[in-house]
């Protein structure tokens, strides 16, 4: 079975990008724990984290 895939991406509150990530649906949590202390005490609650699927062709 293949595992599924998603974009991780941690942005500012104007939508610029600072982190985009490729990760396993394993490492989710991991990834966005990691964003948060990373960039919460910089941007408080002006950080955004959004998590999309990755969509393969069948």
């Amino acid at each position: 079975m293949a595992t599924a895939t998603h974009t991780v991406t941690a942005a500012d509150s104007r939508g610029v990008p600072l982190f985009i990530q490729t990760v396993t649906s394993r490492e989710i949590d991991d990834v966005c724990q990691q964003l948060r202390t990373e960039y919460r005490p910089a941007l408080g609650e002006a950080l955004r984290i959004s998590v999309e699927p990755i969509r393969r062709p069948h």
